[in-house]
Order: C-alpha cells, then sequence, then structure tokens
C-alpha cells in the first residue's frame, strides 16, 4: 500500500508541476491575466503580509463560490508548491488559471486532468456543462470505479465524435493522403 501511495503523490506532483507549466505560458500569452491573479492574490491574502494562509483561502473560497469553478478546500495542498502552509503570488497564479480554464478533476481519485481522460460517453453526450463521469488514465485502468454506465471512451476520441461528419471526413481524408504518400516512400520500384 505504501508504494501505491509514494506513486500517487508523485503523480500528482507532476501534475501539478503540468498545470504550473500552463499556468505560466497562459500568463506570458496574456500578460493582462497576470494583472488580474495579482488582484486576486491581494484579495485572498486578507492581512497583507504577502502570502496566503489555509484559513484566508477557505474564507475566500466560501464568500466566492469556488466550488462553482471546480475548486475545493483540499486543492490548498496542492496549490502550496512548497509545503510551507501558505499560497505565495506564483501559488495563487495557478490558483487563478484553475479557474479559468475549468481543468477537470478525476471523479475517483480527485487528481486534476491535465492531458488525457476518460468520460463516460453517455454522460458526456447528455452533459450541459461538459463535465460528465470522469477518470484520469490510472484511474481507469484499475476498473475499480462504479458508474451507472459501462462505455467510456478517451477524450480526443469524445471530441472526434462531437464534431460534424463533414469535417470528420475532410480529417481522414487528410490522414489517408498522409499515408498514402508515406507508403509511396517505401514502395519498391518494380521496372
Amino acid at each position: 500500500m505504501y508504494i501505491q501511495d509514494k506513486a500517487s503523490v508523485l503523480q500528482r506532483k507532476r501534475r501539478m508541476e503540468e498545470i504550473r507549466d500552463a499556468a505560466d505560458a497562459y500568463y506570458k500569452a496574456k500578460p493582462k491575466e497576470a494583472k488580474k491573479a495579482k488582484k486576486i492574490f491581494r484579495k485572498l491574502d486578507k492581512n497583507g503580509d504577502g502570502k496566503v494562509s489555509y484559513q484566508e483561502y477557505e474564507r475566500f473560497y466560501k464568500k466566492k463560490k469556488l466550488k462553482k469553478k471546480g475548486l475545493k478546500l483540499e486543492h490548498f495542498s496542492p496549490l502550496d508548491r512548497n509545503s510551507d502552509g501558505y499560497l505565495d503570488i506564483k501559488d495563487a497564479n495557478v490558483l487563478y488559471y484553475l479557474t479559468i480554464a475549468r481543468n477537470k478533476e478525476c471523479d475517483v481519485c480527485g487528481l486534476f486532468i491535465v492531458g488525457m481522460f476518460y468520460a463516460c460517453e453517455k454522460c458526456y453526450k447528455r452533459r450541459s456543462d461538459r463535465h460528465s463521469y470522469i477518470l484520469c488514465v490510472s484511474c481507469y485502468r484499475s476498473g475499480k470505479f462504479k458508474h451507472k454506465h459501462k462505455t467510456f471512451l478517451d477524450n480526443y476520441v469524445l471530441e472526434q465524435k462531437d464534431k460534424g461528419s463533414a469535417e470528420r471526413w475532410s480529417t481522414f481524408g487528410s490522414v489517408a493522403e498522409i499515408l498514402s504518400s508515406f507508403a509511396q516512400c517505401f514502395s519498391v520500384d518494380s521496372s
């Protein structure tokens, strides 16, 4: 059990690092958003000491209804990159990014999902806010989840199923062209 817990902790840290990298890239592309993140940080930091305690985060969370944005009180610890019990400006930047990006979270283990995920196909079709029963790859592979439907598909397949058939066929056409030109490179000249 210890090995699995240690692996889970490492996986969570890697995912948070990916989210931090995505947040950094976002702020480089949109500097005005970085200014908004600073404003949020100042609102979080009620006592003005340059860091946000769990109590300050909790008060802001309850007041601003961060739950609607997909955040939870339990997210304080993963956001606290140096584990000192406080969020600094960089941690708060990630928090603000998460409220904008509305990153998905695994419905089984609670990990933020950065890349590939699996979702219940039926729930995904009926969603109003694009949320359905979502699983990280590890939880999907483990099979240790309970859900009323059986068919889970990865996000790339679900995305393709959502697109119009004309667009899908044009994609298949380009793939066919690429494959046929690739095949020509390896064909043997019989003359």
